[in-house]
């Protein structure tokens, strides 16, 4: 399902280390205003998202009933907040399964 895995242990670099976005951009063969990183705000990976110009969604979901005081912060610094991964397709204009298709 996916383009690209880029995992941190194969390509010397983690999150939020700018060469880690910048190797999956390379994979995909897109800029990075034409994509989007979805996370939890972990490692600071929202920052680093950014910093290599892609745009950034915060999914909230399982941190804000885990650590709801770890949201606020991650909110501040992301461009679009869901708080489920399937919400993504919504934030994209796309439906959320077939069922939605007409």
């Amino acid at each position: 399902m996916f383009e690209a895995e880029i995992f941190s242990c194969a390509v010397g670099c983690v999150k939020p280390e700018p060469a880690i976005y910048e190797k999956c951009l390379e994979a995909i063969a897109l800029p990075a205003c034409d994509c989007l990183f979805v996370g939890d705000g972990g490692s600071n990976e929202l920052s680093g998202a950014k910093a290599v110009g892609l745009s950034t969604v915060l999914v909230s979901g399982v941190i804000a009933g885990l650590w709801p005081d770890r949201v606020p912060p991650r909110l501040a610094i992301c461009d679009h907040h869901v708080e489920r991964v399937p919400d993504v397709l919504t934030l994209l204009g796309l439906p959320r399964s077939l069922s939605e298709v007409t």
